[in-house]
């Protein structure tokens, strides 16, 4: 998994910035384990005093379990933060290069978006990293909330900005080529604007200051209103030239781009929600509704992605061939999403209400394993995909199509 990187050459593009939001998203996913394993009744996720109570609590189950959890969120933090400075640097070599010019007038511009969505997810990585590694950080959490919210507001200014570089640029001189629109890769915009607006919801859950929660939510509702907006309007214009030109199968991963996005509505409404109980002491909706929606949504797109990908062979050509693309790690998001969505639908939706649903019965189990399935399934993909596409010492990156 951790490779000699080199700096890129002209061929890199910013969806190489993909291969460290997956392995941010991979970190997070085994804090599932942690969340949702680990009692932490005085806290709303859990903290470094959380894990030495459940690592030294005699419960063989409980201390395998925190010992997996933690193991798998230090494994990719570090090899999210070694991606991260290769990418910066790389990113800094493409501005610089001659290529630049000729892509930032094109439809791949709008890839920029990959270098903020993944800096979101290092920020709310490093939240929950900094929770159950760092000794007493949550006794000084009401202090972390304020600076954390800058970190996403200033985030914020770079993805707007980035959008709106290309959004002005193809208002003023036009040449958005429809033809070669026929994929939902323009969505990656607004799922840098959910990731933001996502991690601003976190300190709306779980500040206990009044003025924290009322700016956190703000800010998160200003984001993910923009998300969906631009999520809704790429979908109907994507979906459109789809139907008219048919898909190339190199863009196939775009079509599952919703999936994650999905996860980052849901568990920021969630957020919200519990920072509104904070406010007024009411509830906005049943996290049970809310997340069965959201699952099914996902599985229909899933479904979709899967049907088209099988259809146009690109699992045999692209994921597995000799066919080189960054566009696949967009696959790795999906799957990333699912699982923690899963996650939060079986220990936040159906174990509240289910009676006999407990944490380690057999129907918790029955419930919990496939979502599992699909986290060990995603990081073997990433692991290929990695040996596949990123640079060794002595190779290069592989040529990116936009």
């Amino acid at each position: 998994m951790f490779f000699q990187l080199k700096a890129a050459d002209q061929q890199w593009r910013p969806l190489g910035f993909l291969a460290a939001l997956g392995s941010g998203g991979l970190a997070i996913s085994f804090f599932m384990y942690l969340m949702f394993w680990i009692p932490h009744p005085n806290s709303l996720i859990p903290t470094f005093s959380d894990v030495q109570a459940a690592l030294g609590s005699g419960n063989p189950s409980l201390m395998l379990g925190t010992l997996i959890g933690l193991a798998g969120m230090l494994f990719f933090a570090i090899n999210y933060l070694r991606l991260m400075i290769w990418n910066v640097n790389a990113l800094k070599a493409f501005k610089a290069s001659s290529d630049f010019a000729a892509f930032s007038q094109s439809n791949a511009h709008s890839q920029l978006s990959a270098a903020p969505l993944a800096v979101a997810m290092g920020i709310n990585l490093s939240f929950a990293f900094g929770a159950v590694f760092i000794p007493g950080l949550w006794g000084m959490v009401e202090w972390l909330f304020p600076a954390a919210i800058v970190a996403f507001v200033l985030t914020a200014i770079w993805a707007v900005r980035t959008y709106l570089n290309f959004w002005t640029g193809v208002i003023s001189r036009g040449g958005l080529d429809c033809s070669k629109n026929n994929n939902l890769s323009q969505i990656l915009p607004a799922f840098s604007f959910a990731m933001i607006g996502v991690g601003l919801a976190a300190p709306a859950a779980m500040s206990n200051q009044q003025l924290t929660v009322v700016i956190a939510s703000l800010g998160a509702i200003v984001l993910l209103t923009a998300a969906a907006i631009l999520a809704l309007v790429q979908l109907v214009i994507g979906m459109r030239a789809l139907l008219q030109y048919g898909a190339t199968d190199e863009s196939l991963p775009s079509l599952m781009i919703l999936v994650p996005l999905i996860t980052l509505f849901s568990i920021a409404m969630l957020r919200l929600n519990h920072g509104q109980q904070t406010l007024s002491g009411q509830e906005l909706m049943s996290g049970f509704y809310l997340l069965s929606l959201a699952l099914a949504a996902q599985l229909f797109f899933v479904a979709l992605g899967l049907s088209a990908q099988s259809r146009l062979s690109y699992w045999r050509n692209w994921f597995w061939g000799e066919k080189k693309s960054l566009n696949s790690y967009a696959l790795i998001c999906p799957g990333v999403a699912l699982t923690i969505l899963g996650f939060f639908w079986v220990n936040r939706g159906l174990v509240p209400l289910i009676d006999g649903l407990e944490l380690y019965s057999l129907g918790y189990w029955l419930l919990t394993l496939p979502f599992i399935a699909v986290q060990m399934a995603t990081i073997y993909g990433y692991w290929h995909l990695n040996h596949k596409l990123l640079p060794k010492a002595k190779a290069s990156t592989p040529a990116q199509a936009s």
